[in-house]
């Protein structure tokens, strides 16, 4: 899933101790992605709602369908599977029933951490009841965002930032919802489903 994977990848790690282990959690989430005129106005580009599953052995199931303007759905949807018992991260692709092995690493373990080791604080935030505190988002050096995250239950609940290319700005905003820390997800989606092919890196995904 995009949100998880940006946010994991600009973000800079810092100091914290271990969890003795994974909080479950069931979330919705949606993702929307707009362009910026030069005039400041918005135009949405895309938008996708799902799911996000963390299970207390630490695998997650982050789920997401593209929905159209009139809020409709666009197609079957996708899932980043991070399967900690086999060691994996899939890609789930529903229109073509097939598993992508992607051969990525896995999220670190959970960490509980401190807000006074954190450099460039961007403030707290409450989020569904939850108290979160902003970190930057970095890209190519620049902070061009905030990622705000329960740092108690080192859980992102929302990451808003700029993306310029080509001339043209993307914004992109990334929530979770309707957010239920300590509760077990269903089983069934950590699990691939039976049919289903399991494809490597490289090939073709949908």
């Amino acid at each position: 899933m995009i949100r998880i994977l940006i946010a994991a990848s600009l973000l800079t790690p810092f100091a914290g101790s271990a969890l003795a282990q994974w909080m479950p959690v069931v979330a919705d989430q949606h993702k929307a992605v707009y362009r910026l005129n030069p005039d400041g106005a918005r135009i949405v580009v895309s938008g996708e709602r799902g799911v996000y599953y963390r299970s207390s052995n630490g695998s997650t199931y982050s789920l997401l369908t593209k929905y159209s303007a009139d809020g409709r759905p666009a197609g079957p949807g996708y899932a980043i599977l991070q399967d900690r018992q086999a060691l994996k991260v899939l890609r789930l692709s529903y229109a073509s029933q097939t598993a992508y092995d992607l051969h990525q690493p896995l999220i670190p373990a959970p960490r509980r951490r401190s807000p006074d080791s954190i450099p460039g604080l961007r403030g707290m935030l409450v989020i569904e009841g939850i108290l979160c505190h902003g970190l930057p988002v970095s890209f190519n050096g620049a902070t061009v965002g905030t990622s705000w995250v329960d740092l108690k239950d080192d859980l992102e609940l929302q990451s808003e930032f700029d993306l310029p290319g080509n001339g043209v700005t993307t914004h992109v905003l990334m929530e979770k919802t309707n957010v239920r820390i300590g509760q077990e997800p269903p089983p069934g989606p950590f699990q691939i489903p039976a049919g289903w092919t399991v494809r490597s890196p490289g090939a073709a995904a949908n």
